[in-house]
């Protein structure tokens, strides 16, 4: 059992892992072994018990995980002995055919002590200064983000937590805003681009941000735009301010056939800015800090970013 649980450890799938770390507690705390042939997913607690895990504990504890593992790996599912993965059932066969509750709470705590290896030595988010977060003091901070080496880290999460709390501020429950892991592809993410702006169940607008200039993204942006059926989509990069709009529609003739629109990085965090009042820049700070830790593995970067909050008196003492 102890392969099947490295493997589980190892591959850093973290709906699997995160999954079974909840089952295996709901049967240390249930007393006894439990039959996952028998357990039905409609109306277990385990759903809500693993969105307390990666939503609530695993932040407080810099752990990387899913923010609710059991709720589209077991989707369609009668039990959960019917996810179609072989170590998950591998250890769900094994822990099923257990006596008593010994060697299935050894099994947890082998599991929860391999997820608590992977806990990350980072500075927590400080409390923030409302009343300093004004557009100049903002703006700097993240204009002065945006100059450091991120590998396009800062590019990507302060664009998305700025847009994504833009779109809250406006109060419609339909619109969500979402962003993919650092370097994932657009293919593996299954994504649109690498900060989607979603309206109802659909993708309204795709955004492909770049470090570098934006003309390297004119593929990527044409082939993903053409994949999820999509009227336009936008680039940010650098370049796009110093370019005519007659240049730019020239690099783009020839290359591209869908409505591409090209965006510098910077303007369009000045812009962002602007918009949001000093409450949803707050929130818009503290979202950064969760993509950081959450999405990319530097953890240097979390370091400087809390590092300039403190210096720049936008953190409370």
């Amino acid at each position: 059992m102890k392969g099947a649980l490295d493997t589980i450890l190892s591959k850093r799938e973290y709906t699997v892992r995160d999954g079974m770390l909840t089952l295996l507690a709901m049967a240390v705390e249930n007393g006894s072994p439990l039959d996952w042939d028998m357990v039905t997913v409609k109306g277990s607690p385990a759903r809500s018990a693993s969105r307390y895990l990666g939503s609530e504990l695993y932040p407080r504890l810099h752990i990387v995980g899913s923010s609710e593992a059991l709720q589209t790996g077991v989707k369609g599912t009668g039990t959960y002995m019917d996810r179609s993965n072989d170590p998950w059932r591998a250890v769900l066969s094994w822990a099923t055919a257990q006596t008593t509750l010994e060697s299935v709470e050894v099994a947890f705590n082998y599991l929860a002590a391999g997820v608590a290896e992977t806990a990350r030595n980072l500075p927590n988010m400080p409390g923030l200064d409302g009343p300093t977060l004004t557009f100049a003091a903002v703006f700097g901070l993240l204009d002065h983000l945006l100059s450091q080496s991120s590998h396009g880290a800062f590019e990507q999460f302060i664009f998305a937590a700025l847009y994504e709390e833009g779109v809250r501020q406006e109060g419609d429950d339909r619109s969500r805003v979402v962003t993919k892991n650092l370097n994932a592809s657009d293919a593996s993410s299954r994504a649109a681009g690498d900060v989607q702006h979603i309206y109802g169940g659909d993708v309204r607008e795709a955004y492909e941000v770049t470090r570098d200039d934006w003309r390297v993204k004119m593929g990527q942006a044409e082939q993903a735009a053409k994949h999820h059926g999509l009227d336009r989509i936008h680039i940010l990069g650098r370049g796009a301010e110093a370019a005519s709009g007659d240049e730019i529609a020239a690099d783009l003739a020839g290359k591209v056939t869908k409505d591409v629109s090209v965006l510098e990085v910077r303007g369009e965090v000045r812009s962002l800015v602007h918009r949001l009042t000093p409450e949803y820049r707050r929130r818009a700070l503290q979202l950064l800090y969760e993509h950081l830790v959450k999405r990319q593995p530097r953890d240097a970067l979390v370091a400087v970013y809390v590092s300039e909050l403190h210096v720049r008196r936008l953190a409370l003492p």
